[in-house]
């Protein structure tokens, strides 16, 4: 997802209207993708410090199960 790749969002964004709405995620025939704006607001989140930081080995949990 992070690498521009469709992923179906919907799964765990609360506020997915609102990511879609700011133009961070883009509708596609086969799903969601997150715009370049959108991987540079969400690689955001790994940055320590940030106060929404969250590791990538919890992302990608999250993504496999």
């Amino acid at each position: 997802m992070d690498q521009g790749k469709p992923f179906p969002l919907k799964q765990f964004l609360k506020n997915f209207q609102t990511h879609l709405d700011a133009g961070r995620i883009e509708r596609l025939p086969e799903g969601y993708r997150l715009t370049s704006s959108g991987q540079g607001y969400f690689q955001d989140r790994y940055r320590v410090g940030n106060p929404q930081y969250v590791e990538r080995a919890a992302v990608e949990r999250m993504i496999t199960s």
